[in-house]
């Protein structure tokens, strides 16, 4: 019996951190945290975008925008005024993809198409996307078109974000899913280079389908271990028992740490059952510290998952 802490491995080495980085999002979802101890007054957008301008970030402000643009169409107008007269970005478009309306969403896509911008200021628009919850039809397929994009600056966050967008709006709008699933596939077939095909994983692994288990069984093989833990990882939101047993195989044989600790990263977004024995394994024997470490942690968040987890 595998005795388990709650607080064991609570700290990760570097090592270990670098190689599980979340491959869903082009960067952190914005902390939109709300007051909930008194009613909040409807603020007319013009107020908070002033606040914006002059460089304020704090009284849950970010949330506040958020909440404008949930509430009335009319002020996400204003925020793409607000864009276009050269102001602060980030924020905005980071609540805009917060707030996820039709409007909002629509709004995302016309800052990411429109030429007149910074192509920083347009990157940030299609990264955005990435993080609405309940796409549209009419974005999803905005998505798509992105992806032909003559400017890399673009096509590449399209790329890496249009699974997930797809994944999101599968089960709502499904015909509209198949399309980017397609598009995703056969760009993602056209890496060449290391660095390309790095970069394609992490867009196959943001799809969560079991179209991608081809592709990332031959990336398994690789001679390179960075490419089989780009392939490991994508294998986290693959809903088909084909990847769990993908999972088993790479934890249990493969020779490199990072490759293992890819694993463990993996094996955190999925049902543990089929891999609570492998884990066990790892958590006893594996010859590398973090290894132990990742196996130990991910078991001590699953207890009830098996006996030889449960902690005396």
């Amino acid at each position: 019996m595998l005795t388990v802490s709650a607080g064991a491995c609570d700290t990760r080495p570097a090592d270990l951190q670098a190689n599980v980085r979340t491959a869903d999002r082009p960067r952190a979802a914005p902390v939109t945290a709300r007051v909930t101890t008194a009613p909040v007054r409807a603020e007319h957008i013009d107020e908070l975008l002033a606040s914006v301008a002059a460089g304020h970030e704090g009284n849950g402000l970010p949330a506040r925008v958020e909440a404008a643009f949930r509430q009335d169409d009319a002020s996400v107008g204003a925020a793409l005024t607000f864009i276009h007269g050269g102001k602060a970005t980030k924020m905005i478009i980071d609540a805009l993809a917060a707030a996820g309306t039709p409007a909002a969403q629509d709004a995302l896509c016309r800052l990411a198409r429109d030429g007149r911008l910074p192509p920083h200021v347009r990157a940030e628009a299609v990264a955005s996307l990435g993080l609405v919850k309940r796409p549209t039809p009419a974005m999803m397929l905005q998505v798509a078109d992105l992806l032909h994009a003559p400017d890399p600056n673009l096509s590449a966050p399209a790329l890496f974000l249009a699974g997930s967008v797809a994944r999101a709006g599968r089960t709502e709008h499904p015909a509209q899913a198949a399309v980017i699933e397609r598009l995703v596939l056969v760009a993602c077939a056209r890496a060449r280079g290391t660095d390309e095909q790095l970069e394609a994983l992490a867009a196959l692994g943001n799809l969560g389908s079991a179209t991608v288990l081809p592709r990332l069984r031959q990336a398994l093989t690789a001679g390179d271990p960075r490419v089989r833990a780009a392939a490991t990882r994508a294998l986290r939101l693959v809903p088909d028992r084909e990847a769990d047993r993908l999972l088993a195989v790479t934890l249990g044989r493969d020779a490199d740490p990072t490759v293992r600790a890819a694993a463990i990263f993996a094996a955190g977004f999925r049902p543990l059952g089929p891999l609570v024995d492998v884990l066990v394994d790892t958590a006893q024997n594996d010859p590398i510290d973090y290894v132990r470490a990742g196996a130990v942690t991910l078991l001590a968040q699953n207890r009830e998952m098996s006996p030889r987890v449960a902690g005396r």
